[in-house]
């Protein structure tokens, strides 16, 4: 394996390539490296934000810490293969302090939820789908905690109530298995040339009901009053459960009545699960956030059939799926094929740069203090606009891609204001160690790249490698040496950083190849 080779693959795999993380995959090959991390034990979040000091006298952190223990995390957990997966999962099984008031209060939550997508994003998806169905945040963010069985026999005016039906429909279009039936392959089933819907209106109904009497612990003896429990599972309370037979996806799976709440609920997961629809329907977005951003059919087929079944009978093993999407060939292939990579997201482009020059922080607690970029770079981890995410999965820009019929999710926070701002950041980073609104101090080491500063070539090599996976064009090698050349040689800290800048943002750096 080339270093090169060995680059790309950690783009894909990780948040960023290091030299030494290259050679190691040189070393043992990326199939090791995956079975390597897979048995480091996840690195979580909630524990880097206990150990700091709360932001109020009250013991509470303001929202600003969860998005330092983000970038800590990010930047130098072992476990790098897990954290770039619970940050796909972030992604699909979105909540948003964006979006409801009720985090801002609870940012120990925040990240307790972003654990629950770290400690499960590896292992079953049935699990996983279940662990995000129970936790506090997700019943507050899609407004089922709380939610009663109906009551029609109360007048409309006299405050009848409906089941909420906001997680019962996310929970299919969003989570498990999307708007239309599909293909093994993600191709969309058509019947008289039209597409077929997987749900309506009434399979709303029918799963709302599933989802009612879900409320925090220890709310057995005041409903509407108990304790706030945000860091312990949701209970379901049969009194305020929907007891009645459900049909379910049209009779995909019916529920009998007077059944155990928690037994419903269990078995309209079940249900979601099994549906054909979720192994294609959930591996594409996992494919677009490591890989491409238009598989092939044949790339989604072979990794959807993993989902369906991991070689011994197994559905849903996450750890499966993982890998066969990064060591798929069309993921490995190293041609220059346009079909194939992504745009690199903001956010990935930020870590990565860290990550390669061994960014450190001279802050007490060595806490990375970077938070609030999302209304300038497009997107933050929690931050999302809604439950829709940052972007669409099926976004296509205006023009050859658009008209290509393909699409590139993540060029839809391209736009004037980051083609600036994120640029800025980047070069803020590198000549002034610091990164958005909070100067956040962060210290980049160049003492490798100082070495080759007279030796412009070298360094361009190393910077392509690091930084593009190798794949920087001629064309742009060319101009970057000839504006480093342009300093002088006494110069050296000056060549490195500007070589570092442009390198950072030419455009074989913002596409993953």
């Amino acid at each position: 394996m080339s270093p090169g080779e060995a680059s790309r693959f950690l783009m894909q795999a990780s948040f960023g390539p290091t030299v030494e993380e290259i050679a190691r995959v040189q070393q043992i090959g990326c199939a090791a490296w995956i079975d390597d991390q897979l048995t480091k034990p996840a690195q979580r979040h909630l524990p880097v934000l206990l150990a700091q000091q709360p932001s109020a006298s009250n013991g509470r952190y303001f929202n600003d810490r969860r998005k330092f223990v983000w970038w800590q995390q990010s930047v130098t957990a072992a476990d790098q293969l897990r954290q770039r997966v619970a940050y796909a999962w972030s992604q699909i099984f979105v909540i948003s302090d964006k979006s409801t008031d009720a985090f801002t209060s609870y940012t120990d939550a925040m990240c307790d939820y972003y654990d629950t997508l770290l400690v499960n994003g590896l292992g079953n998806f049935r699990d996983l789908l279940r662990s995000v169905t129970y936790h506090a945040c997700m019943g507050v963010y899609l407004d089922y905690l709380g939610n009663e069985k109906s009551d029609s026999n109360r007048k409309v005016d006299a405050g009848a109530r409906r089941p909420d039906e906001n997680y019962a429909r996310e929970v299919m279009q969003l989570f498990t298995i999307g708007l239309h039936q599909l293909n093994p392959d993600g191709t969309p089933q058509l019947k008289d040339g039209q597409l077929i819907p997987t749900y309506d209106n009434e399979d709303v109904r029918e799963m709302a009901r599933v989802f009612t009497g879900m409320h925090y612990a220890g709310h057995e003896t005041n409903w509407r009053w108990g304790p706030v429990q945000m860091l312990k599972p949701l209970q379901v309370y049969r009194d305020y459960h929907d007891p009645f037979r459900k049909v379910l996806l049209g009779g995909l799976k019916i529920l009998p009545k007077y059944q155990d709440p928690a037994k419903d609920i269990d078995d309209a997961l079940d249900c979601l699960f099994e549906h054909p629809n979720t192994p294609p329907f959930v591996c594409r977005f996992l494919i677009q956030r490591f890989t491409t951003s238009n598989p092939s059919r044949a790339y989604l087929s072979r990794v959807a059939q993993v989902f369906v079944d991991n070689g011994t009978g197994v559905r849903g093993d996450l750890s499966a799926v993982i890998r066969a999407i990064l060591l798929d060939p069309e993921a490995r292939q190293t041609g220059d094929n346009p079909d194939t990579g992504k745009e690199r997201e903001p956010y990935l482009r930020l870590v990565a740069l860290v990550r390669a020059f061994n960014g450190k922080t001279n802050n007490k607690d060595g806490i990375f203090e970077v938070a609030y970029l999302d209304d300038l770079v497009g997107q933050e981890p929690g931050s999302a606009p809604s439950v829709f995410n940052f972007y669409q999965p099926d976004y296509a820009p205006p023009g050859p891609i658009a008209s290509a019929g393909m699409v590139a999710p993540e060029f839809q926070i391209t736009d004037a204001v980051t083609c600036v701002s994120l640029p800025n950041f980047l070069r803020d980073c590198i000549y002034h160690g610091s990164i958005g609104r909070y100067g956040a101090n962060i210290l980049l080491d160049f003492s490798q790249e100082n070495q080759l500063a007279t030796k412009p070539g070298l360094l361009m090599e190393r910077l392509s490698l690091i930084l593009t996976g190798d794949r920087m064009s001629a064309g742009t090698r060319a101009i970057i040496r000839g504006a480093v050349e342009q300093i002088s040689s006494w110069k050296p800290a000056d060549r490195v950083k500007l070589a570092v800048y442009l390198t950072s943002i030419c455009a074989e750096s913002a596409v993953q190849p």
